[in-house]
């Protein structure tokens, strides 16, 4: 088995593509974890410069501040890139209630901070350094982080916080959006719309221009679920439960479509006349 993951890697390497293996319940986490940052230390080295292997942190999780505190502290004891992506979670319904936050509200405070510490490569009020780590970017490991999330909030804050390190010519670490494909469209729409528009605005002023440091260009991506309805049931049913709020983001995202035939439409007359 261990050849054949090896060989998935050393091809994902050759190519330079990620490899984002998704959580589990807890209690096969523990699993996941030494597999992932074994891997970790051995294709996300800084000589490289590549980040090929990832992990998944689930925000829902008490013990997942602590846990990716730890994994920091072997990054920068190992010289690796840590690659981490950022989920909310999808177990729920069968993760036993002591394990996971009480409400939504807190696990989306956890996951915002936990985001803004990893884009600011400094600790904070969630994540805690790890006794004898320090507490300064220096002490901070490179970082490439995926922030998986269907909540608008979540990535307005972090495009804020890109904003204003662009503008004060501040390091950035390696950052993609990641949703899956036909939820949250508007919000995936808007980072594509940004990144066209920045990318433009760049392009026209120069790379030595005056102005040219002043926003940032997002990369989203769509996750697509490919192959056969039986092979797909169970990832479907899994997002599904994670989803359920979706229904509440329908009065958003109706909006939002709205809002973008209108705009369709007055582009199709302005050109007609």
């Amino acid at each position: 088995m261990d050849s054949a993951i090896r060989e998935v890697c050393d091809a994902a390497a050759a190519k330079n593509l990620a490899l984002l293996p998704g959580a589990e319940e807890e209690i096969t986490n523990a699993g996941i974890d030494t597999w992932t940052l074994a891997l970790e230390r051995h294709y996300n080295r800084h000589e490289t410069g590549a980040t090929i292997m990832y992990n998944t942190y689930q925000a829902y999780l008490k013990s997942t501040p602590g846990k990716l505190a730890h994994h920091l502290a072997d990054a920068q004891k190992h010289g690796y890139t840590l690659g981490v992506k950022l989920v909310r979670g999808a177990y729920l319904s069968s993760e036993p209630k002591s394990q996971v936050f009480p409400t939504k509200a807190e696990t989306d405070r956890v996951y915002n901070s936990l985001a803004e510490s990893l884009l600011r490569r400094r600790h904070g009020a969630v994540l805690r350094p790890v006794p004898g780590a320090g507490n300064d970017s220096s002490s901070f490991p490179h970082v490439a982080l995926v922030l998986a999330t269907h909540n608008a909030e979540s990535v307005r804050r972090a495009q804020e916080i890109r904003n204003r390190q662009v503008a004060a010519a501040e390091p950035r670490v390696a950052l993609a959006y990641a949703q899956l494909m036909g939820m949250a469209d508007e919000v995936g729409c808007e980072l594509v719309r940004a990144g066209k528009v920045a990318a433009a605005e760049q392009a026209a002023r120069g790379v030595y221009g005056p102005l040219w440091r002043t926003v940032d260009v997002p990369r989203a991506y769509k996750c697509l679920c490919w192959g056969t309805a039986g092979e797909c049931l169970q990832f479907l049913l899994r997002r599904a439960a994670e989803n359920k709020d979706a229904a509440a983001r329908t009065a958003t995202t109706r909006r939002a479509m709205a809002g973008e035939i209108k705009r369709r439409v007055r582009v199709a007359l302005r050109l007609a006349s």
